[in-house]
């Protein structure tokens, strides 16, 4: 019975072996023989990260980055093969791989980071692969954008792919740090004001001033500041800037304090009916003038720097000269001067006999004639026509004679004619012995209205050389001094009429211009 019992209970046990223990090992055996596998994307856009899981369950892994978890996460940046290792319970190995697709839409942008100029454009761009659109963070679908901004600015930059954004670009637009400062512009006596005009994309912790040039940033503080300067001039100032991260920087500029101009001017020609000149003579030390106002002192005025007047009647007048500067500088000054008038010049013969403006004086041929000044007391010197100097004159030609009288700087003139009485004339007073054919309507043609001459009357003109100057079967008073379409020079010429009776009528004519 013993022997039984043993038996049944060995064989128990045998057989919860084989009821146990062998379904055991099969499970064992298909876990020690499963292969290892990645699952994961295959295809992300570059930027993005993917995460590689392996089959679960191996004792150990080892991934072609190194890492050593079942799962990783990995960052590729252009298309990439990934793989791992795996190890089971009963030390089996298997291997899987996988390959992973990055996709770049945006093939080429400018730089991401600009330190930009103020007033000095810059442009933002990008260029993408085909199906891919831009989108600015200001809204615009260019390529391309034109920014200016006047502190540090970022725009964003989204690609769209079928309506989605798929990357992005960030551009960082950083302020140059343009250091600089203004100033008004003043004269001498008033103070100049200095402001900051910095334009920078850090941040500023002080500004000092270096104000008399002596290169010691220690006379004031502050964005804005004031100071008188006691002398006109440029001056020398420099502004020092410090930022919170521990730059320094600096600039000189040259502020100018102008002087008030000296004004002072010159006069010439003081005479009545004729030009006064009027001469700038004012200086300046620093800046220029650019503005003039002349106040004549008769109502009249001008802005040019030299200038002309011409007054209308014989007295003192108050005038004054203002100028003022580039800078703003204003000042003036003022002159008395008299407007001076002289006689008219008064001529006399031998006879006592008055000779007016435009006379003729008669005389034979061969013989003179006298002529004086009778007020020569009244001028400084007279200057006859042949540049004699005397109160009087002998004149044994004939011809047009001039004279002229100074005093004080003025000038008066006089015009006469001489001609020879013995010359064989007309028989009436009804001929022109000059005239002048200048244009202005006043006896611009010869005038030949005698009575006595019969017309037709045929006139005949010549020079003193005897060359034939005009001629008229039928004259009609209309010559106005020409000849062959030019005018004639001014001088005496000598005329020949006979009328329709046969009667001959000479004598001289004078042209003057």
């Amino acid at each position: 019975m013993i022997g039984i019992k043993s038996y049944g209970f060995n064989f128990i046990i045998v057989l919860f072996l084989i009821c146990f223990g062998n379904n055991t090992a099969i499970g064992q055996s298909r876990i020690d023989s499963l292969a290892v596998e990645i699952t994961g994307d295959t295809a992300i856009i570059i930027g993005q990260s993917t995460t590689l899981t392996a089959t679960a369950g191996f004792k150990s892994y080892l991934w072609s980055t190194n890492d050593t978890t079942e799962v990783i996460t990995v960052y590729p940046e252009n298309d990439s093969l990934f793989w791992v290792q795996a190890i089971s319970i009963d030390d089996s190995t298997s291997r899987d791989s996988i390959d992973i697709t990055v996709r770049d839409y945006i093939i080429a942008h400018s730089d991401l980071n600009i330190i930009h100029e103020p007033n000095q454009p810059d442009s933002l761009w990008v260029e993408l692969d085909e199906g891919a659109t831009p989108l600015w963070s200001n809204d615009s679908t260019d390529n391309y954008i034109i920014v200016d901004p006047e502190e540090n600015t970022t725009y964003t930059l989204s690609v769209i792919f079928e309506e989605d954004t798929v990357q992005a670009l960030i551009y960082n637009v950083k302020m140059a740090n343009v250091i600089e400062f203004s100033y008004d512009t003043v004269c001498l006596g008033d103070s100049t004001t200095l402001f900051n005009t910095s334009i920078t994309g850090d941040t500023i912790s002080q500004i000092l001033w270096d104000l008399n040039s002596n290169a010691f940033f220690d006379d004031a503080e502050g964005d804005t500041v004031k100071y008188k300067y006691e002398i006109g001039g440029n001056h020398l100032v420099g502004m020092r800037v410090y930022y919170t991260n521990g730059t320094i920087d600096a600039i000189y500029n040259a502020v100018p304090v102008g002087d008030v101009p000296i004004v002072d001017f010159d006069y010439s020609n003081l005479c009545l009916s004729s030009t006064t000149n009027f001469i700038d003579k004012s200086v300046i030390n620093t800046g220029t003038i650019d503005t003039w106002y002349w106040d004549f002192g008769d109502d009249a005025s001008s802005t040019e720097q030299n200038t002309t007047h011409l007054y209308q009647e014989a007295t003192t007048f108050n005038v004054s000269l203002s100028v003022t500067t580039d800078l703003g500088c204003f000042s003036s000054t003022e002159k008395t001067i008299e407007i001076i008038t002289i006689p008219g010049i008064e001529l006399i013969t031998a006879d006592d006999i008055a000779v007016n403006e435009n006379d003729t004086v008669t005389f034979n041929e061969g013989q003179e004639v006298t002529i004086t000044v009778s007020n020569s007391n009244d001028y400084d010197s007279i200057v006859w026509y042949n540049d004699e100097k005397a109160s009087s004159i002998v004149i044994s030609e004939e011809g047009l004679i001039s004279v002229n009288a100074f005093s004080d700087g003025c000038k008066t003139s006089m015009k006469f004619m001489t001609s020879w009485g013995n010359t064989p004339g007309p028989s009436g007073d009804k001929i022109m012995n000059l005239f002048t054919p200048n244009g202005d309507g006043v006896n611009d043609n010869w005038i030949v209205n005698d009575p006595l001459i019969i017309s037709p009357a045929k006139v005949n003109v010549y020079n003193r050389s005897g060359r034939q100057v005009y001629a008229n079967d039928n004259y009609d008073s209309s010559w106005d001094g020409q000849f062959n379409g030019n005018p004639l020079p001014q001088a005496t010429y000598y005329y020949i009429i006979e009328d329709a009776a046969g009667n001959i009528y000479k004598g001289a004519v004078t042209i003057i211009r």
